[in-house]
C-alpha cells in the first residue's frame, strides 16, 4: 500500500502540512513530542485558558483553538506517526 502522503495531492498535502504545524504551535510543541508531552502541555493550556477560569473576550476562543489544536493531533494520522517515533524514542531513554 502507499504511504498516506503520497495519496494526496500537492494542494492537499500543503493544506495538511499548515493544518499540523498550526496545531503544534497552538500547543507549544513540536512533531517530535511524546504522547504523555501532547497530553501534559494541553492539560496545562486548557487549565489556563478555560473560560470558567479566565473571563476574558478571547478567552473562549483561545480555549476552543487549545482543544481543536489537541484534537487534530490527537487524531491525524501523520500526528499519530510521530508521536509512536517520539514515543519509542522516549522509552528507549
Amino acid at each position: 500500500s502507499l504511504p498516506f502522503s503520497f495519496l494526496l495531492s500537492s494542494g492537499q498535502h500543503i493544506m495538511m502540512k499548515t493544518i499540523l504545524e498550526d496545531a503544534y504551535a497552538c500547543l507549544k510543541l513540536t512533531p517530535l513530542a511524546s504522547t504523555n508531552t501532547l497530553r501534559r502541555e494541553y492539560y496545562r493550556l486548557a487549565l489556563a485558558h478555560h473560560p470558567d477560569k479566565k473571563s476574558t473576550p478571547t478567552g473562549s476562543d483561545t480555549f476552543i483553538r487549545i482543544r481543536d489544536a489537541y484534537q487534530t493531533l490527537l487524531n491525524h494520522p501523520v500526528a499519530k506517526f510521530d508521536r509512536l517515533l517520539a514515543d519509542q524514542r522516549e522509552h528507549r531513554e
